[in-house]
């Protein structure tokens, strides 16, 4: 996953901080032109869930 350039990872940032993180892949499928990005990881620390 790490030099497959299809994966990708993102970080939120709070004041410099990591509050959380997401990853994800991009696939190919038939019935989709130019594939689909499917979610592999999400976490998000406690104190940031459920805010606007």
């Amino acid at each position: 996953m790490n030099k497959d350039e299809n994966y990708k990872t993102f970080v939120a940032l709070f004041e410099n901080k990591e509050v959380g993180f997401i990853t994800v892949v991009q696939t190919m499928a038939l019935e989709y032109e130019i594939g689909y990005l499917k979610i592999n990881g999400l976490a998000v620390q406690e104190n940031f869930q459920k805010k606007e």
